[in-house]
């Protein structure tokens, strides 16, 4: 009767450690999933929130990708100054 007992505590303890590793491991996943996602939203926290799209007109002589870049309004101070957004080619 005392096997059998000290056997069922041996089975429950390695089913408990077991779940233990298990949840941690799984967290450590979701953990880096999240710290992916912060990574993509601040690219999309610039200053004006969402990019605008260049339109075809500014982007006429690209022989290549057009993006909107920002460009600060007073080149001497890029810190302290406003910025605006312009179309760049790229290459």
């Amino acid at each position: 009767m005392a096997n059998e007992k000290h056997s069922f505590f041996q089975l429950l303890f390695f089913t408990l450690f077991c779940t233990t590793i298990l949840v941690r491991g799984s967290r450590v996943v979701q953990m880096a999933e999240t710290t992916f996602k912060f990574k993509d939203i601040s690219k999309r926290l610039l200053i004006g929130s969402v990019v605008p799209i260049c339109t075809y007109n500014e982007c006429k002589g690209c022989k290549h990708k057009c993006t909107a870049m920002q460009v600060p309004v007073q080149g001497n101070d890029p810190v302290n100054s406003p910025y605006r957004y312009k179309c760049v080619c790229s290459r």
